[in-house]
Formats: structure tokens, sequence, C-alpha cells
């Protein structure tokens, strides 16, 4: 057989491909297994934003002071509608609840407007109205007066610049993975174009006119 195949390599007959030699088994080979792709990765979380934390604590405290003198005076005004203790508890409900809702909503709009796809609404609401219920549970209990201005003042300051600060914080920790790389300098450009050298030309007159 072997001088056949030389004889015939000397000829130049070549056999066809996939031929095989007579009285010869064809060679049979195992098919490939399928590869499998890797499964895919988690996207890291983008970087620590002091800017995210600024705008949203700082949006947090001026809404703080606007949201809470209101909701306790609202709350005031419920409790002493009627008698019994339907208004004094719709009153407890609104105090205990409506101003961490109206302030984080603010804060989370801003955010979501800055930095898009970046922070989680309910982490950070739930620490601000956890944080929210310890004060005004504490403000109830020892006896604080909401219509006086020494009393309220430091219940109103603790809210703002101490629970608004955990729930920004809460929120910058418990970030989107999906949010920008970039920690949401691209959304921050879109902003400063909006407080850009674009709008300085209507300021300066403004400001030459206040400052002669």
């Amino acid at each position: 057989m072997v001088h056949a195949l030389a004889l015939a390599g000397l000829l130049g007959v070549v056999p066809p491909p996939g031929a095989t030699p007579s009285g010869s088994e064809p060679v049979v080979t195992a098919p490939e297994a399928p590869r499998e792709d890797p499964p895919p990765r988690r996207s890291p979380k983008p970087p620590w934003s002091w800017r995210f934390v600024g705008a949203h604590y700082g949006t947090g405290v001026m809404t703080s002071l606007l949201v809470l003198p209101g909701s306790y005076a609202l709350a005031g005004w419920v409790g002493h509608r009627g008698k019994g203790l339907g208004p004094v508890v719709g009153g407890l409900l609104i105090g205990a609840f409506l101003p961490p809702v109206a302030t984080y909503t603010v804060q989370w709009a801003v955010g979501h407007r800055l930095f898009p796809r970046r922070e989680r609404y309910w982490p950070g609401f739930l620490v601000h109205q956890l944080g929210h219920l310890g004060v005004f549970a504490g403000a109830i209990l020892g006896g604080a007066s909401f219509y006086e201005l020494r009393e309220v003042a430091p219940v109103v300051l603790t809210d703002a610049l101490v629970v608004t600060g955990l729930g920004s914080l809460t929120a910058e920790a418990t970030r989107r993975r999906t949010a920008p790389l970039d920690a949401g300098e691209l959304s921050w450009q879109r902003h400063d174009r909006l407080w850009g050298p674009a709008r300085l030309p209507f300021i300066v007159p403004i400001v030459k006119v206040a400052l002669p």
C-alpha cells in the first residue's frame, strides 16, 4: 500500500480530499464542544462625586428650611380644627411624613437633572424619613412647642443640616452602576452651560447697576 501511494505521488495522481485508501476505515473525529461565552462582567460603580453630594445636600437644606416650618404650621392648624383624637392624629401624621416626602423629592429631582441615572430614590429617602421621625419624636416627647421660635428653631436646624446630610450621603453611597463613569461630568457641563459665559452678558449689566 505504501508503494502504491508513493507511485501515485510520482505519477502525479493525487487522491481526492477525504478519500481513504482501500481496506482502511474512515477516520471519525469528535465534534468540538461549543464554546461558552464568559458571563458578562458587572460594570464598576462610578467614582465618588462630592459635586453630587454638595448639590444634593444644598438643595435639601434650602428645601427643608422652607418645608419644615410650613409643615409644622399646617400640622398645628389641622390638630386644632376639632375635638377628639382625629385632628391630633392627622396633625401628627402631617408633621411626621410630609416634610421628608416633599424635601427628598425635590432633592431627587435636582440630582436626577444634574446627574442622570445616578441616584436610587428609596435608600436615601428611607434614611431621611427615619432621621426625621427620630427628630420629630424627640421634639414631641421633649415637650417642644412648635409655636415658639426658640424651641422650634433647633428642631428645624437639626433636621435640615443633619438628617438631610445623612440622606445625601446614603444616596451617593448607593449610586447606580449604570451611572456615567465620569461621575456626572457631562451633565454638570450641561448645567455649567446654563450659568456659564453665555449668561454673563445678562448678569454683568445688572451687577454694574446694583454696584455703581
